[in-house]
């Protein structure tokens, strides 16, 4: 998406290609908020020396038209249904 939306600062010769890795929490089945450079050396998920800028541009207008999908779900939902229910 960068080299769609900041083109100027994507730097295509730093590209690289790295497979995923499990981090040894997730194998655990524990959660935990994790960063992308826990799951490959660079931060890089995937094959970026594949990247182009017609690709993000389809990348973001999907999740674009997702993320409106969502808001108009959530535009028409009762506000007792969002909120969090009393506990016993």
């Amino acid at each position: 998406m960068n080299l769609a939306l900041h083109p100027h600062l994507a730097r295509m010769d730093k590209a690289v290609d790295e497979e995923t890795r499990s981090h040894f929490a997730e194998v655990a089945g524990i959660t935990l908020p994790l960063d992308t450079a826990d799951h490959t050396a660079s931060g890089v998920f995937g094959k970026s020396t594949t990247a182009s800028a017609e690709k993000g541009r389809e990348v973001f207008e999907l999740v674009v038209n997702e993320l409106a999908r969502h808001i108009d779900m959530l535009k028409d939902a009762k506000i007792e249904d969002l909120m969090a229910k009393p506990k016993i």
